[in-house]
């Protein structure tokens, strides 16, 4: 039997390394304030440490990565950094070594010199016997605890976080180094290490960064930097407590809110769901607050709220949770869905937050694209397609037992995206031979027996920051989404005559397909550009109203 399909053909933006080809970045990473500080073609943005001059002999461009043989001394970056997210993929021959340096100072000589991230094979490197030489280490200072083995000839993701007095490094998804600078105990690894004497080490401010000539084979692909507060372009930060007292927050409910100065303290009331919520909404942004609850009570972050008629808050929460459980960090959907992303099979987001101590919670929403972490931690990561913008809010969950202090909330407004209704391609019917009818934004496509492709306008350009489409189907069969050799299998409805909301997500090579507001398929490593298609069944007939494209502005 033959098949009609309908295209969709959601064109990716340009892919990164967490969710395909290297040296990429999706345009909402890019709108997360992520910057490529290699293109995987040139040695722009990299200079030779030694002579200042474009890198020589020793240093190659080979198959989209910094490819180190022997010789030519340090790379170094010529921007530098202050407060930084760096990640990056390197792999090492056999018994080789090699390192990312960072805060290394301008004028530096023969050799960069600043805090190192240790770039090892462990196994065959004599340096491999030493804890604090070991891959992912804050080299000389601090040993990595746990991470995943380093095998040579294998990519390892790394990532280094200045922020601050603390230093991270991680390692292929693990934190391996958590250190704060400004401690006794920092000074007295400093003063057993080769640097010792030198008390404005790793607290030196900005500095470049560099790439280590050890005399062995190495290679570095994917370098991405978002500097610290996120700083686009079009960035403006925003004090959510500029304001004297409770400002423009109002409560909902019946619990206590009590503000000093840079901390509001919220307890339960008369044991009811509450919250305090902002007078006005953010879209698409950064928010960092610091979380500590007093007791085991549920509490939670709203972001991108709403309020029904009756006044009751619904909408996005990130959770705080110090009951066994420990799913602290997870998105939950406050009187809606429930959740949509736990911490079940995290143990890593689990560990994360300290009950009765103060935790930095870090909430991303950038379009669809929602994240969260707490201490450092990613938590949440997921998509979703229902809301783009709402208020912030302060939870005290209902019971008699919450009592929680938020501190020093600041926002980093990012930009915005918004839906945009489509129509499909009025010609369809004339280019491809199907049955295709319009009533208003309801359109009938009937298959014939005869393999065709029914394309949707997601984009009029290579680079769109929209690659997303929703809208509602009504169909009596089930329906298959492709991408290339991927297949995502969609379940024929109870009820023949029941519209279905349906949306499709395409992020760099991540691909995500929604039916019934829930992601009912998320596929990593698709084809960047591959086509994404709705396959009918021959003789099917499928009805589609209310679609809207997803763009920024």
């Amino acid at each position: 039997m033959k098949a009609a399909l309908l295209s969709l053909a959601l064109l990716s933006s340009v892919a990164t390394a967490q969710h395909g080809g290297p040296n990429r970045l999706t345009a909402l990473e890019r709108a997360a304030g992520w910057e490529l500080l290699f293109d995987g073609e040139t040695f722009e943005g990299w200079r030779a440490l030694r002579t200042g001059d474009a890198p020589g002999e020793g240093w190659q461009v080979v198959g989209g990565a910094l490819y180190h043989t022997r010789g030519g001394g340090d790379l170094v970056s010529e921007r530098a950094f202050g407060e930084f997210e760096l990640e990056f993929e390197w792999r090492v021959a056999e018994g080789a070594n090699s390192g990312v340096k960072y805060m290394v100072a301008s004028g530096t000589a023969d050799a960069a010199y600043g805090p190192e991230y240790q770039v090892l094979d462990d196994a065959r490197h004599v340096d491999g016997a030493l804890a604090k030489h070991r891959s992912a280490s804050l080299y000389d200072l601090y040993a990595p605890e746990g991470g995943p083995e380093v095998l040579p000839g294998v990519w390892h993701r790394g990532r280094i976080v200045v922020r601050g007095d603390r230093i991270e490094h991680w390692l292929d998804g693990a934190r391996v180094v958590d250190v704060d600078t400004s401690t006794p105990e920092w000074r007295a690894a400093l003063a057993a290490s080769k640097y010792a004497g030198t008390e404005a080490f790793a607290r030196t401010g900005r500095g470049h960064l560099a790439l280590q000539d050890h005399g062995d084979e190495v290679w570095y692909r994917s370098l991405r930097v978002r500097e610290l507060p996120v700083r686009p372009l079009d960035t403006f930060e925003q004090d959510l407590f500029g304001a004297p007292e409770l400002g423009d927050w109002f409560a909902y409910g019946d619990a206590i809110y009590e503000r000093a100065d840079r901390t509001i303290l919220g307890k339960v009331g008369g044991g009811g769901q509450s919250f305090l919520l902002s007078g006005w909404a953010f879209e698409d942004f950064v928010l960092e607050v610091d979380v500590k609850t007093e007791r085991p009570g549920n509490s939670g972050i709203q972001v991108r709220c709403h309020q029904r008629d009756n006044g009751r808050p619904f909408g996005y929460q990130i959770e705080i949770d110090p009951s066994d459980r420990a799913w602290t960090g997870g998105l939950y959907d406050e009187a809606r869905r429930g959740w949509l992303d736990d911490l079940s099979d995290d143990p890593a987001g689990r560990a994360a937050f300290r009950y009765g101590e103060w935790n930095r919670f870090r909430i991303e929403c950038v379009g669809p694209w929602i994240r969260a972490s707490v201490n450092g931690v990613p938590t949440a990561d997921t998509y979703d397609l229902l809301d783009l913008s709402g208020v912030l809010g302060l939870q005290v969950h209902s019971g008699n037992n919450t009592c929680v202090r938020w501190r020093n909330p600041r926002v980093w407004n990012l930009g915005a995206h918004h839906w945009r209704a489509t129509e499909l391609i009025a010609r369809a019917h004339e280019i491809l031979g199907i049955e295709v009818g319009q009533d208003g934004e309801r359109w009938t496509i009937t298959s014939t027996g005869d393999a065709a492709s029914f394309p949707l306008p997601v984009s009029d350009g290579i680079e769109v920051s929209g690659q997303a489409l929703r809208g509602e189907l009504l169909c009596d069969a089930g329906l298959t989404v492709t991408c290339g050799e991927h297949v995502v299998e969609l379940a024929a409805p109870e009820r023949a005559d029941a519209w279905r909301s349906f949306g499709v997500l395409r992020d760099g090579t991540c691909l995500v397909v929604f039916l019934e507001d829930r992601i009912v398929a998320r596929v990593e490593g698709t084809a960047p550009f591959e086509p994404v298609q709705l396959r009918l069944d021959a003789h099917q007939h499928v009805e589609l109203r209310g679609l809207e494209l997803l763009e920024d502005r």
